[in-house]
């Protein structure tokens, strides 16, 4: 913490850039182990399930509006966030689509 504060006062802050410097490295533990906890990966069953968030992941599928899964309706969830994440590419959705390395 005290590291932090003194680079950020020889990169030329003040007090104040010093602080929030300091204050910031104080509380990224925090930050860290509450969203690595509170986080899961994108195709796991809390994310995807008909009885958890229902997530899918373009604007087309989402406009849907759900799917029954055995006699229950479910409503498709989409963050509008994703769509930084491949939504609006030329090629499949989602960030885990990749080609085949070309043989040369």
């Amino acid at each position: 913490m005290l590291c932090t504060g003194a680079i950020t006062r020889a990169l030329g802050g003040g007090r104040f850039a010093q602080g929030i410097a300091a204050l910031s490295v104080l509380t990224a533990p925090v930050y860290l182990a509450s969203s690595t906890i509170l986080n899961m990966n994108p195709f796991e069953d809390g994310v995807t399930g008909a009885n958890a968030l229902h997530a899918v992941m373009t604007r087309k599928l989402a406009e849907r509006g759900g799917r029954v899964v055995q006699g229950t309706d479910y409503r498709f969830f989409y963050n509008p966030m994703w769509g930084f994440f491949g939504d609006r590419t030329a090629g499949p959705p989602g960030t885990y689509y990749h080609r085949a390395p070309k043989v040369a």
